[in-house]
């Protein structure tokens, strides 16, 4: 097995694992959809799922814009309301560039109704031959 599908296979399996065993006062799942680029030649069709916890506590995996599985913990700041804007800062492992790179992606959340909610997440560009993006998720908070 790839060192990278080793590393994978343990982020998702410890991911399941906090979501399945972690704070039973799970505040939001949400599930990552598509990303928009500014550069041809990315995966654009991003599948994942991430858990953000009452407290900031976030975590998640999903599809990349390389095509590879990404992982991801960190801590997110909210504000409150129907409309919310959000930062999440923290580290993302996956990608070509690097084995573990910083996170810093600013979002904005909308309700919808029944405690469902699309989110907008910027994804600025890391290195000199990155892409800009706009990732589209949705989730609900329990």
């Amino acid at each position: 097995m790839k060192p990278d599908t080793i590393t994978n296979t343990a982020s998702l399996i410890a991911l399941g694992a906090f979501l399945l065993f972690g704070n039973a006062k799970a505040d939001t799942i949400g599930a990552h959809l598509v990303t928009a680029h500014d550069k041809p030649g990315l995966c654009n069709v991003n599948p994942g799922a991430y858990y953000r916890a009452d407290s900031g506590l976030t975590a998640g995996a999903y599809h990349n814009s390389d095509c590879r599985m990404s992982a991801y913990a960190g801590w997110t700041w909210q504000t409150e309301g129907a409309t919310r804007l959000a930062l999440t800062a923290g580290l993302v492992t996956g990608y070509r560039a690097h084995l573990v790179m910083p996170l810093l992606v600013p979002s904005v959340a909308r309700d919808l109704r029944d405690g469902w909610a699309v989110r907008l997440t910027f994804i600025p560009r890391v290195e000199k031959r990155g892409a800009n993006a706009l990732h589209l998720s949705v989730e609900r908070a329990f």
